[in-house]
């Protein structure tokens, strides 16, 4: 059969023998003395060639070859081709005919000579990236054990159960028992005690003057200052009887 170009020759030689499974089909294509290279080997003769094409189309099932391009130089003694296969693995490769599917990439450059028939193929297949994806283990990823940064554990893991942090325990937050037997009030993770201590003068506590409804504003304890003794308050009341003098300002140990 008459082909318009040496691109139709090539492609025609695809459907027919690769797409139709049929190896013997490719004495229609091919000389007597065909070569073909592919991974640095080289295939020579029509039968060899034929053979090569039953024991690979034995171990990919229901390959498909799709062309994603085509093309040829001025005179049609080369074509140039890639492709894609498609199929399931029944031992590609020399691995496990487990039946997944696959698919890879390839390029073919073709020696045609006058009257359309294939001299020479030269065939380069991405088969270690397929090899990779074939003896990968599954969607599971590998256990991390390169001491790196811990991993949290996921949500609703409790912490018997959580990863261990130093010394083999595991991660959870300090209870009251490691707090000294106390329980933490509001305000002491900031510096505050409960009544307003350590506020500055004329800040209301938040529970000083809840039974009656008042907000009672508090004088702040005297600091203590590094390397000089505390300043303390005068008296409540004198020995006359007298009422409390008001609160004076802390006075300061001059530099």
């Amino acid at each position: 059969m008459a082909h318009a170009s040496s691109v139709d020759v090539v492609e025609a030689f695809w459907d027919q023998v690769w797409n139709a499974h049929d190896p013997e089909k490719a004495d229609d294509f091919v000389v007597e003395d065909f070569v073909i290279t592919t991974a640095g080997e080289r295939i020579e003769g029509r039968e060899n060639f034929k053979a090569w094409i039953k024991a690979f189309l034995d171990q990919v099932d229901d390959l498909r070859l799709e062309v994603i391009e085509t093309f040829q130089n001025q005179d049609g003694s080369r074509v140039a081709s890639r492709w894609r296969v498609h199929g399931r693995n029944n031992g590609v490769l020399g691995t496990e005919p487990d039946g997944r599917p696959i698919s890879f990439t390839g390029t073919a450059v073709w020696a045609v000579r006058e009257d359309g028939k294939l001299l020479h193929n030269w065939v380069e297949r991405a088969s270690w990236e397929l090899y990779r994806r074939l003896t990968t283990p599954g969607p599971e990823r590998p256990e991390r054990t390169d001491p790196g940064r811990p991993r949290l554990p996921p949500a609703g893991v409790t912490a018997a159960s959580a990863p261990a942090g130093r010394g083999g325990l595991p991660r959870r937050r300090p209870t009251p028992a490691a707090r000294g037997g106390l329980p933490q009030r509001h305000g002491e993770r900031h510096g505050r005690g409960h009544h307003g201590v350590g506020r500055r003068p004329g800040r209301p506590s938040p529970v000083a003057g809840r039974a009656s409804g008042r907000t009672v504003p508090l004088a702040p304890l005297p600091p203590t200052v590094h390397g000089s003794r505390p300043c303390v308050p005068p008296s409540s009341a004198d020995s006359s009887g007298a009422p409390p003098s008001p609160p004076r300002s802390p006075s300061w140990p001059r530099a």
